[in-house]
């Protein structure tokens, strides 16, 4: 019981925290606006969207420390597929992590959908450049 609370109060902890800190940030971001170039500004904030989506990954990390909590609590016996389910969550947070990175960051995502494109393979193209383009053919 006290490994739950200890958990539930950790968790509060630190979810508010990294609230306050993303707040901070964006704060940071705007002020930052008036000082940079338009190009340059927009990619601190490419950069902060990035390790955002980086960071909520982490959270495959604790769906299987939250769900051993709720199987310790209810008392459920005979446990071995979900820890089984469990530990494959687990080792899937460095390929959604990898994958991640790739599609927030654009020299990378630009980089595959030119090597798929070279394949044979059609990615539908999004020109990030000019809000009102037409797709291309």
């Amino acid at each position: 019981m006290f490994l739950a609370i200890g958990a539930c109060g950790g968790s509060l902890v630190c979810g508010s925290a990294f609230i306050i800190i993303t707040i901070d940030i964006f704060r940071m971001l705007k002020n930052l606006q008036r000082t940079v170039s338009a190009s340059n500004y927009q990619m601190y904030q490419s950069a902060v969207t990035s390790l955002l989506f980086q960071f909520a990954t982490s959270a495959l990390l604790l769906l299987p420390l939250v769900a051993f909590v709720v199987v310790v609590l209810s008392g459920w016996e005979d446990t071995q597929v979900f820890v089984e389910v469990t530990l494959a969550i687990g080792a899937l947070h460095p390929i959604v992590n990898a994958v991640v990175v790739t599609m927030t960051t654009s020299l990378y995502r630009e980089y595959i959908f030119r090597k798929l494109a070279r394949r044979g393979f059609r990615v539908f193209a999004v020109n990030l450049a000019q809000s009102n383009s037409q797709p291309r053919n």
